[in-house]
């Protein structure tokens, strides 16, 4: 389980690199830049499940929520390649 949780937090950190972008969106803001937002929230839970289902293909999970689609489908994307690399 441990070295579960240590790469989940290495593809997160990878994920978070390949959507540099928008990465100041994923973050609480203001003096909280420490937690994360709905956004970040998102991936996380894209790569988790990326990386515990290594099989499954996130990018074909659907989403309706709070934020844009086009988000959504980046999230998807930067948890499918970290977690490929």
């Amino acid at each position: 389980m441990k070295k579960t949780l240590l790469a989940a937090s290495a593809v997160l950190a990878a994920a978070f690199a390949l959507a540099d972008a928008v990465k100041d969106d994923c973050v609480s803001g203001g003096s909280d830049t420490k937690h994360l937002n709905d956004k970040g929230k998102y991936l996380q839970a894209c790569v988790w499940l990326q990386t515990l289902f290594p099989k499954a293909d996130v990018t074909k999970i659907s989403y309706n929520g709070k934020f844009k689609p086009d988000f959504a489908k980046l999230a998807r994307a930067c948890a499918r390649d970290a977690a490929a690399k």
